[in-house]
């Protein structure tokens, strides 16, 4: 049995490092001659605020792993929420929890609290950005256009022309609410108290478990996350061309990566894979934010960007000089166990 772990440990390696790369050169092929003048400033600026956003959300998922009575080592959370992340380029989804509660596994997580984490976390931050999209639309003067052009998007291209902007708006926000249904608390902690009870948990999740307060905390949290990518995707757009600073062109940013990645991510391809690069461009092209040939050069570019700081993350994370800054901050011995610094999945 020990070698069918092993061999599945590898296979699983592969897979995530297969299709990483493989989404890489198909960005890579996409770009044009005219992306090598881009300032390099700026394009390293957009890469660290790129995963400066993911902190809020990486913090929230170790909270919600307490409030699952698995209080866990913040370094041991670091190593698997950015190595996890990469499953996301895997076709299905299922890939990132997976790691994850793979990776936790060595700081004896319950892998169904990890999972369950997962599942918490990545949705609140997805509703938070529904309800962003849709107050940006009601909020901005401007905000007819872009209606249409999502509406368009979302397939209701038959009623686009006529198509209000509180529509739109309702139909983020119902977006939003759906992602919340699941996550009530008490539908929730009944689910996450029968799981962890027939895994070896907890008789009893502790406290009030994953309450109102927690999740109210996620819709915070996750509109921090959306602002700092909207600057990471300005940050993209000022390396392209020598556009003026200006909180208007922050928000217009915010909203056009905010609808993208929602999207994308509602269309269960791995990465949002098109889907997001597609919104994108015509976003940024309807804000007026770019041309449409720089908008769609800067929705390719936000991609490889975010992909190559990932893995470079990642690979920090498990090499040997990343382990040892996590062993050190894991508290070896604790009483939630040893952590073995063992770089495999």
């Amino acid at each position: 049995m020990r070698w069918l772990k092993f061999l599945g440990k590898w296979l699983l390696t592969g897979l995530v490092v297969g299709f990483v790369a493989w989404e890489f050169i198909r960005q890579w092929s996409h770009l044009p001659e005219r992306a090598w003048s881009l300032e390099p400033g700026w394009t390293l600026l957009c890469g660290v605020i790129y995963m400066l956003a993911f902190l809020p959300s990486l913090l929230y998922w170790g909270w919600c792993l307490r409030h699952l009575g698995q209080p866990t080592p913040k370094l041991a959370i670091f190593r698997a929420y950015f190595v996890g992340h990469l499953g996301k380029y895997v076709p299905g989804k299922a890939l990132v929890p997976i790691l994850r509660a793979a990776l936790l596994s060595q700081v004896r997580v319950q892998p169904a609290a990890a999972i369950l984490a997962v599942f918490y976390e990545t949705l609140t931050c997805m509703a938070a950005g529904s309800f962003l999209v849709a107050a940006l639309l009601l909020l901005r003067v401007e905000a007819k256009d872009w209606a249409r052009r999502l509406a368009e998007l979302l397939g209701w291209s038959f009623f686009a022309e006529s198509w209000p902007i509180w529509a739109t708006a309702g139909g983020f926000s119902l977006l939003g609410l759906a992602m919340l249904l699941p996550l009530l608390p008490a539908g929730f902690n009944r689910l996450a108290n029968w799981l962890l009870q027939r895994t070896g948990g907890a008789d009893q999740l502790p406290g009030r478990g994953l309450d109102a307060e927690v999740l109210v905390m996620g819709l915070a949290v996750g509109v921090i996350n959306w602002l700092l990518l909207g600057l990471s995707m300005w940050a993209a757009l000022r390396a392209l061309v020598p556009v003026m600073w200006s909180s208007s062109g922050w928000w217009l940013a915010t909203f056009s990566i905010t609808a993208a990645v929602v999207l994308g991510f509602v269309s269960m391809l791995p990465g949002g894979l098109g889907v997001r690069e597609g919104v994108l461009a015509i976003l940024l092209t309807q804000t007026g934010l770019s041309s449409a040939p720089e908008a769609a050069l800067a929705a390719v570019l936000m991609r490889l960007i975010g992909l190559i700081s990932e893995v470079i993350v990642a690979i920090g994370l498990l090499t040997p000089g990343g382990l040892k800054w996590l062993v050190k901050g894991c508290h070896l011995g604790d009483r939630r166990g040893d952590f073995s610094g063992d770089s495999s999945l």
